[in-house]
């Protein structure tokens, strides 16, 4: 079972989700009915995402909000997911407290990150992806549009000090590009974690 299909609830239950990057677990659940919100820190991830969703006619709220600061109150959602979006906040454990204080008792919080005294039960599941592009240069470009990190040292660092920093990522990619026919695939392991609120 993918890692979308694990959390995706039924109709009915509200769902939360932060992105670093547009993706598809919003969709998915409001394509199964549930009540979804979804956030971003910055507004360019906010616009991409709501028009996403609107191209598809789906009624998911999209809002900016600060993982570490939720604007929402307590036990708000039922499901709780964040890919690729908290795990980059300056303080982890706060942002962490923050996603099962807003996840009712019993709900679900999906993330790739640490819940030592928060959680009553705790799944771990390894997974498996691949991420695909036309080509290594719109993998990269996909890569510098959505990857907070990566746009922070653009502001930090001297441009050639970026420039070599984009050298060594393409460079990366060449050495674990899998496709041999001009497009960029990277598979790529990772932990899918799921915990449940306690009482």
């Amino acid at each position: 079972m993918r890692s979308s299909q694990r959390v995706t609830p039924d109709p009915g239950p509200s769902f939360w989700t932060s992105r670093r990057a547009p993706g598809t677990w919003p969709l998915l659940a409001a394509r199964r009915g549930a009540s979804v919100t979804a956030s971003d820190l910055t507004p360019r991830m906010v616009e991409l995402g709501r028009a996403r969703s609107e191209a598809e006619h789906l009624g998911v709220v999209w809002m900016e909000a600060d993982a570490e600061v939720l604007p929402f109150a307590t036990g708000r959602f039922d499901v709780v997911t964040s890919a690729f979006g908290a795990m980059f906040a300056p303080r982890p454990e706060i942002a962490a407290s923050e996603l099962f204080r807003v996840t009712r008792p019993g709900g679900l919080v999906v993330m790739a990150n640490r819940f030592e005294g928060l959680a009553s039960e705790v799944h771990v599941e390894r997974r498996s992806t691949t991420f695909e592009f036309t080509s290594i240069q719109e993998g990269w470009e996909s890569l510098e549009r959505s990857n907070g990190p990566l746009n922070a040292l653009k502001q930090l660092f001297p441009p050639e000090t970026y420039a070599a920093t984009q050298e060594r990522v393409l460079e990366l990619m060449t050495e674990l590009n899998r496709a041999d026919d001009g497009r960029l695939a990277i598979e790529w392991t990772y932990a899918l974690v799921v915990a449940v609120r306690g009482a």
